[in-house]
């Protein structure tokens, strides 16, 4: 005898309402030939590209930064195309994004904004960097971040070289290399790393106690941390947020000559 289907309650549907991730659509690469690369870079400064950068499965650890400067532009336009979570390769282009967000000199970057087609050009075909850097009184580059033994392969090495020199001489853009020496140079990136995570703060409680702090700095001569909330004026909160805000605007400077805390000496632009 057949079974009879169940008249009592039953467990409500899934609805997908609110289940959609951030930025996960998939676009298709944009491929730009080298002779167009100059607008193309212009063109992502104006609307970033509204996709993910592809990771390799098998290489380095994938990795998601949620870029403060993405996050921080005037432009609307520019928040609602473009998410401010990135997807990296290893601890080596996270490094780069932690020293991009906190660079007073840089207004935004985004990673793997296109693909360039050489058309063959000196004999290269396509090539897609790893960032597009936008300084706030500079022209844009592009980046390519690779460790050191990587790049003391000759095969490696005389590639990329060429790549760099190819782009330099047709479009007058630069490729950088940053060194990983100076990528994960210490206490340095750890001290971005804490910067950086006070910087999600509210906006207005950042400027605030940077206004605070900045009450007890001098151009001349540097002042720890620890001495701002030593006699009780300033709460170590305050003196972590505004210290952070300061650095991050370029207001205050650091030889990063300890880890983020007490010993840290800072002072103010000259």
């Amino acid at each position: 005898m057949p079974k009879k289907s169940s008249t009592g309650l039953t467990r409500p549907q899934k609805t997908k309402t609110g289940t959609r991730k951030r930025n996960t659509k998939k676009v298709p690469r944009k491929s730009v030939p080298l002779a167009m690369l100059v607008p193309a870079i212009k063109d992502v400064h104006r609307t970033p590209p509204a996709r993910i950068p592809s990771t390799h499965y098998g290489g380095p650890r994938r990795c998601h930064h949620p870029s403060i400067k993405t996050l921080m532009l005037q432009s609307k336009h520019r928040r609602d195309t473009y998410d401010h979570f990135y997807r990296v390769e290893g601890r080596l282009e996270r490094a780069f994004c932690y020293r991009a967000d906190i660079d007073p000199n840089i207004e935004c970057y985004f990673p793997q904004p296109f693909e360039i087609d050489f058309c063959g050009v000196n004999g290269l075909s396509v090539y897609t960097p790893d960032f597009i850097v936008f300084p706030h009184d500079d022209k844009p580059y592009l980046v390519e971040v690779k460790h050191r033994d990587f790049m003391l392969f000759d095969d490696a090495r005389d590639l990329y070289q060429l790549r760099a020199k190819t782009i330099k001489e047709n479009t007058g853009i630069e490729l950088q290399f940053p060194p990983e020496e100076t990528l994960l140079r210490q206490p340095e990136l750890e001290n971005l790393e804490l910067i950086h995570g006070f910087m999600f703060q509210p906006v207005h409680e950042l400027k605030r106690s940077w206004k605070q702090v900045q009450k007890h700095l001098s151009r001349t001569d540097p002042v720890d941390m620890g001495e701002l909330y030593r006699d009780n004026t300033l709460s170590p909160e305050v003196v972590a947020m505004g210290t952070s805000y300061g650095l991050f605007t370029g207001e205050a400077i650091t030889n990063h000559n300890a880890p983020f805390g007490r010993n840290l000496t800072i002072y103010l632009e000259r």
